[in-house]
């Protein structure tokens, strides 16, 4: 088939390469990592973004979405990354024939999904959400049918896969004394970790924890900006046993992230996904995060869940829900105590886990699981075949 990956976003100037080589937004990395997974079963893969180039990397053809419209209607299938912009203008140019996927990656406000997706102003025909818990938390506000959607989850980059040999430990390979490690955006939980790690420093005083956060891998039109959290980077610098550098090359995180014992991650919002999560998994990090939404999912069973609590209470902090500042201090102490005393059965669990990570979290296996559904939602997924006919759409001209 011929399938053309579209970030609608023109401030997205990235190819199919950015994401090995420079820090990048989760959802954007995930297109780039798809994109060649799906080229390298023998589809036709373009990737059209923001750039005014055009190039081949990692067997797909990177150009401009903009120059690239009018070829639109020569691809058998469109998938459009998680947004709202200029999705009638990408209908408008492929025609009533070519099927058109959104990837949503992200959770939107109800009124932003009335006005884009309900109102029949966007033109569709399936969804691919990342995990079951988004699904269900934004199948009515879709308004589509169940059958067309699929759960097409995240995965690990390449550069995460196959990081210990087979039956080696993965304890023996992080640095003594134990670290904790914080690899996300600021948005998701490093206020609250500025709060939390003090009061883990009282109960452990040694305490050591890496912060590799800033907003520099967004677009240049994003809302957020670093100088919004300048006062929370300096917190990180002045709080004792934290070493804030914020974002570093992939290489260098895939490193950072083999040495550390555990992704402490009190994060606040109701994440889709997770591939920060993945990742560290996949570098047999243990996780400590908040069983808030689609993280237990992405775990599937594996490290540590500290509750959310609702309502809040006195002297709780709150945002999106309610995580105990004290609950989420114990649950970092815990994981410390029992990589020094029960070492042993925690490098069982940690390479059960990274044998897991492995075998289902890789873009591989995620290239055939997208096959599958554009085959059950539009006919053959052979390289080069012709279209079939298709279901109408789910939204139609009023």
């Amino acid at each position: 088939m011929k399938i053309a990956f579209i970030d609608a976003n023109p401030a997205q100037t990235y190819d199919a390469e950015t994401p090995l080589h420079v820090p990048m937004s989760g959802s954007e990395a995930a297109m780039c990592h798809l994109a060649s997974a799906v080229a390298a079963r023998g589809h036709a893969v373009s990737l059209l973004t923001g750039r005014e180039d055009a190039r081949m990397a990692r067997g797909v053809r990177c150009s401009g979405l903009a120059s690239a419209m009018s070829e639109l209607a020569s691809y058998d299938v469109l998938v459009v990354l998680s947004s709202q912009v200029a999705l009638d203008a990408i209908r408008a140019a492929a025609g009533r024939e070519v099927p058109l996927v959104v990837w949503e990656q992200s959770m939107v406000t109800p009124a932003t999904t009335e006005r884009f997706y309900r109102s029949g102003r966007a033109r569709f025909d399936a969804v691919a959400f990342v995990s079951n818990w988004q699904r269900e938390q934004r199948l009515a506000d879709f308004g589509v049918e169940r059958e067309r959607t699929a759960v097409l989850g995240n995965a690990i980059g390449p550069r995460f896969e196959r990081l210990f040999a087979p039956g080696e430990s993965v304890l023996a390979r992080k640095v003594r004394p134990f670290e904790l490690i914080f690899t996300s955006s600021p948005p998701k939980g490093l206020r609250f970790l500025v709060k939390v790690f003090p009061r883990l420093r009282r109960l452990r005083p040694d305490a050591m924890i890496a912060v590799y956060s800033s907003l520099s891998a967004g677009p240049a039109n994003s809302v957020f900006r670093d100088a919004d959290w300048q006062e929370v980077y300096d917190a990180c610098r002045n709080t004792p046993g934290m070493n804030y550098s914020a974002w570093i090359e992939p290489a260098r995180l895939v490193d950072a992230l083999v040495r550390a014992l555990a992704l402490y991650y009190p994060n606040t919002e109701a994440e889709t996904s997770s591939i920060c999560t993945m990742e560290a998994m996949a570098a047999g990090c243990v996780i400590v995060v908040p069983a808030l939404g689609a993280l237990p999912e992405t775990l599937a069973g594996y490290g540590s869940r500290v509750a959310i609590r609702k309502p809040p209470e006195e002297g709780r902090f709150n945002v999106m829900g309610s995580l105990n500042i004290g609950e989420f201090a114990e649950a970092g102490a815990r994981v410390l105590r029992v990589a020094e005393t029960r070492g042993d059965e925690l490098d069982a669990h940690l390479r059960r886990q990274v044998d897991y990570v492995n075998a289902r979290y890789v873009w591989s296996q995620r290239a055939v699981e997208w096959e599958e559904a554009l085959a059950r939602w539009f006919g053959s997924s052979a390289p080069g075949a012709a279209p079939p006919d298709r279901k109408p759409a789910i939204s139609s001209t009023a």
